[in-house]
């Protein structure tokens, strides 16, 4: 879909404000996965071996977890944020009102050919997951 130049500058700030987010609330799961604390069996547990391989200790697997965590959402953001041009735009914004990040406020402010189109992917969109 080509965007006006009005559109253009606030999916510019829309995809800012969708990164802001998506970033603090990665950070904010981040740092609740971390504080989970560890039994203190599991932190009092001898070195031992599994058909000759040393098993990981609580802190390995946390670490390992939270790895996981963090390369998962990169790949999101990748995904999402990566070639971010004017080409790319309109699919950047759909993505991010789907997922919570803009508002029916954020959307208005787009021209109403913007709007149309953005509320016929919803349609569709409603009407896929239905059948399922």
């Amino acid at each position: 879909m080509e965007l006006s130049k009005k559109d253009k500058r606030l999916c510019r700030e829309f995809i800012h404000k969708g990164l802001e987010l998506e970033c603090e609330q990665f950070v904010k799961e981040l740092q609740k996965e971390a504080a989970k604390p560890i039994p203190l069996a599991e932190l009092n547990a001898p070195y031992r071996e599994e058909n000759g391989w040393s098993v990981e200790g609580p802190w390995h697997k946390r670490y390992f977890q939270l790895y996981k965590l963090m390369n998962k959402f990169d790949r999101h953001i990748a995904d999402r944020y990566d070639h971010a041009t004017g080409g790319h735009y309109f699919d950047i914004i759909v993505g991010l009102y789907f997922d919570g990040m803009l508002t029916d406020d954020d959307i208005a402010r787009l021209d109403e050919t913007t709007q149309q189109e953005i509320a016929k992917i919803e349609l569709i969109n409603k009407m896929m997951r239905h059948r399922k």
